[in-house]
């Protein structure tokens, strides 16, 4: 996509598309570190294979990995909170309409204090969220450069 520079001071830039070819944008394609990254990964995958592998084709039936399927955390919780698990949450839709039809839901978020402070909240956690993944991806792109590259 290339943004066109808008004409006037109010006016918004267009856009257009332009058909482009990976070998049209600029990038190294070998930079520093990762061919030992690349040699690194190629000798773990050797020693795995030899040492560890063995042992867990040994010890790993499939009744023990039906068992781990079911207890992962992402399917467990979804068991859990599951309407057949949990009579409560069956409620849940009839407890949604009751609060909609006795007009508990604030029409009027915009004006309703407890309505901006949450905003306000919701804004600064996102924030720190982004300020923490970009330092992450700066110390880690840094240690990569240490250990590969130097």
């Amino acid at each position: 996509m290339v943004l066109d520079d808008a004409s006037g001071g109010d006016a918004a830039s267009g856009a257009r598309f332009e058909p482009r070819r990976l070998e049209d944008l600029p990038f190294d394609a070998n930079p520093a570190g990762f061919d030992r990254v690349q040699a690194l990964s190629e000798a773990s995958e050797r020693a795995y294979a030899q040492w560890v592998s063995p042992w867990v084709r040994t010890a790993v039936t499939t009744e023990s990995a039906r068992q781990l399927r079911q207890w992962h955390p992402m399917r467990l919780s979804r068991q859990v909170w599951s309407e057949k698990t949990s009579p409560v949450l069956a409620w849940l839709p009839w407890t949604r309409q009751w609060l909609d039809q006795w007009g508990a839901r604030d029409s009027d978020r915009v004006g309703n204090p407890w309505y901006q402070l949450e905003r306000v909240s919701a804004d600064a956690c996102a924030q720190a969220c982004e300020s923490w993944r970009t330092g992450r991806d700066l110390w880690a792109e840094v240690l990569f450069q240490q250990l590969y590259a130097s």
